[in-house]
């Protein structure tokens, strides 16, 4: 009996260096090493992450980068090992630590708070990560995470108003120490056949080539899902039904509930150089006016297209369709981009009356990989624009989100952006560099201008410089809209960090860097500048640019 508990421990916990079913860890600083694998070969399926290992390889880890020898036994183990591999009956058992800590002083210039004020800003994770191989074909990887974040002060009000911390999730102690919350996330992975993968956990996912995705992204935090991925020649499907907490309001017993995001994303890459790609995806409550409805049954349906079904079983579901494209230029340098359509009509476009349902989101991006035989270099130039109550909906919790947090891009909708990014990454040193440029157009008291999208748009406004020009406003809410209506609001977000891989088999990182945060408006602007160090271990791409 003991010997048979010990096989059954090793073969849930179990990990091997060739783990081909399990997901890649989706962070910049581990897809960097497989730069020539994912971007600079023909024929691969760059847009829909998390990648298998399989894609890259075999390797989940930071295999690799040269080791650190020193004289000390010690310090070889903690800069090149494992902390905590055995072998029990064959099979190879691995269970990392997860350590994150990053401290920084704010200095902080806003209207609202004192020339001289300064803030401490720490964010704490204390973790452990469990990865198994049951066998060739079946992976398992579970994370679990304690944190305690004191946020900047800008960012307060709005967390404690909703109780969600950004891209962690709900928090359940807040005080002046920070906010302390615990969240897992993991997947179990079976690819019967080599062409064929299920997966069911919870975890981040991101659809598209470029920074932001206007289809699915990671911004949000984790969400249980299920999912069945096909790739067949110049093909892959994947269809994923997720399972997300929609947000009502701030009355603290109707703030949350809960609803089913049903999508379908299929690549094919139609030449060497040309990949083309198509997204739909449809939101539904699970309880409505009439009562518990759970999920909707009719949309497992694998096939595209979901938006006959929900017309005809009369659903007052968010139906979203999209469509995107990469362009590879040469073996260095890409184009790419992405259209999202949630509701258009053509006349009423080509008119240019404004109407509020001309709903849609529009990205464009250059991508350049190892330029000028700069080994390690990536480059990237991107613009993304929402048109006013893109991803909203009329039912207050069928917006594309999941837990206060959109589901697309961070800003939600009536916005233009621009933004900038570089890596250079040699053997265990890189250095980053990102900058955005981005309006937006936000509600005043009592109006609702668009870009909020976790309000209801039947609530829409007109804007005051089209309500009262009669040649553009018909007496209704429904025209006289346009991009970056409201308090038009400039954000600008710059951040550089130098960092240095200290135990590639762990993903631990050290890191040191800086970031600015502004924004300015006719009633106000603030600017937060802040320096940070820290230590990290490499899970889900940080998302701060916000």
């Amino acid at each position: 009996m003991k010997r048979f508990t010990l096989y059954l421990l090793a073969s849930l916990l179990a990990t091997s260096l060739q783990a081909q079913v399990a997901n890649l860890s989706m962070n910049p600083i581990i897809e960097a090493q497989y730069l020539d694998t994912l971007y600079l070969k023909t024929n691969t399926h760059s847009s829909i992450r998390p990648f298998l290992v399989k894609d890259i390889g075999g390797y989940n880890t930071l295999k690799y980068f040269m080791p650190l020898i020193t004289d000390s036994r010690s310090w070889n183990k903690f800069l090149n090992a494992q902390f905590f591999p055995f072998n029990i009956q064959g099979y190879k058992l691995q269970i990392n630590p997860i350590f994150t800590t990053e401290i920084g002083p704010v200095y902080t210039l806003a209207v609202d708070y004192e020339k001289d004020r300064k803030l401490k800003v720490q964010d704490l994770q204390l973790g452990f990560e469990a990865k198994a191989n049951i066998n060739p074909n079946l992976a398992f990887c579970f994370d679990f995470i304690f944190q305690n974040w004191t946020s900047p002060e800008y960012q307060r009000p709005r967390i404690d108003s909703t109780h969600v911390i950004p891209q962690t999730g709900i928090y359940k102690n807040g005080d002046s120490f920070g906010y302390a919350a615990y969240y897992w996330q993991g997947h179990l992975s079976y690819s019967p056949l080599p062409y064929l993968n299920f997966q069911i956990g919870k975890e981040k996912h991101f659809l598209g080539d470029g920074y932001r995705s206007l289809f699915y992204s990671d911004n949000a935090p984790s969400q249980p899902y299920i999912s069945a991925t096909v790739e067949v020649g110049k093909i892959k499907y994947q269809f994923m039904v997720s399972q997300n907490t929609g947000y009502n309001g701030a009355v603290p017993s109707e703030r949350f509930s809960t609803k089913y995001i049903t999508t379908h994303y299929l690549s094919y890459n139609a030449t060497k150089w040309l990949n083309l790609n198509f997204f739909e995806t449809v939101i539904q409550q699970a309880t409505d006016t009439v009562g518990h409805r759970g999920y909707e049954i009719n949309y497992l349906n694998p096939a595209l297209f979901l938006r006959p079904i929900e017309f005809n079983i009369g659903s007052p579901d968010n139906a979203l369709l999209g469509m995107g494209y990469k362009i590879n230029l040469s073996p260095h340098y890409q184009i790419y981009g992405q259209f999202l359509l949630d509701e258009l009509i053509v006349s009423n476009l080509l008119s240019n009356n404004g109407w509020w349902g001309n709903k849609y989101a529009i990205q464009f991006g250059l991508k350049t990989v190892e330029p000028f035989k700069i080994k390690g270099l990536q480059v990237r130039l991107e613009g993304n624009m929402a048109q006013p109550y893109t991803y909203s909906h009329g039912i207050m919790s069928e917006n594309l989100s999941n837990l206060y947090q959109p589901i697309a891009h961070p800003l939600g909708a009536n916005f233009v952006e621009l933004l900038s990014t570089a890596r250079l990454q040699r053997g265990r040193i890189g250095i980053s560099y990102m900058a955005s440029y981005a309006q937006k157009g936000l509600d005043t008291p009592g109006k609702n201008y668009g870009g909020d999208i976790f309000k209801n748009y039947e609530t829409r406004t007109v804007p005051d410089e089209t309500r009262y020009v009669p040649e553009h406003w018909e007496g209704t809410e429904d025209f006289g809209h346009h991009l970056l209506q409201g308090l038009r609001t400039t954000y600008i977000y710059t951040e550089g960090r130098f960092y240095l891989i200290i135990n590639p088999k762990l993903r631990l990182i050290g890191e040191i860097g800086l970031r600015s945060i502004r924004s300015k408006n006719i009633e106000t602007s603030t600017n937060y500048t802040y320096g940070f160090i820290g230590i990290r271990t490499l899970l889900n791409r940080p998302t701060d640019d916000h």
